[in-house]
């Protein structure tokens, strides 16, 4: 039995270049994404019938706190895209908050247009971003995206 996977380049993203809230910019080429969700640990405070004298290691009590998220992307440099360099550069520099939106694409549809199998979509800005070129080598460029409000999933 064959696996369904999904390979890198399966992947569309788009950010709003505009401010109107839509992104609908694509950020062509991209070769990879990686998407990172987090839940900070709280601790609960230990109450004073919890504490027994000359008892050690008392289990303390966590539950989930705050979520975050964070997504990396890395892909080719092509300068007709309709997302380029220095725009990336302008949003980092002047600290622009952006709807993004990422789709996963199925790759084994066998049609020019694929089934989109999931969107995550949310509001971000720029927190790193690098372009490298080895020599004989494509340039390629990276993007690290920081959540700023709820990750939606559909």
């Amino acid at each position: 039995m064959a696996l369904n996977s999904v390979k890198g380049e399966f992947f569309r993203v788009y950010i709003d270049l505009t401010g109107a809230g839509t992104p609908d910019a694509l950020i062509g080429c991209a070769q990879s994404f990686g998407l990172d969700i987090s839940v900070d640990e709280v601790e609960e405070p230990l109450c004073s019938n919890d504490y027994t004298p000359g008892v050690q290691g008392i289990w303390k009590k966590t539950a989930p706190g705050d979520k975050s998220y964070s997504a990396e992307i890395e892909g080719l440099v092509i300068p007709t895209n309709s997302v380029n360099i220095q725009q990336f550069y302008n949003l980092l520099d002047q600290g622009t908050i952006f709807a993004f939106k990422v789709e996963v694409l199925d790759d084994v549809t066998p049609s020019p247009i694929p089934t989109i199998l999931k969107t995550y979509s949310g509001n971000a800005w720029i927190n790193s971003h690098g372009v490298s070129a080895a020599n004989s080598e494509f340039a390629t460029y990276s993007l690290s995206l920081k959540g700023y409000d709820t990750l939606l999933l559909a």
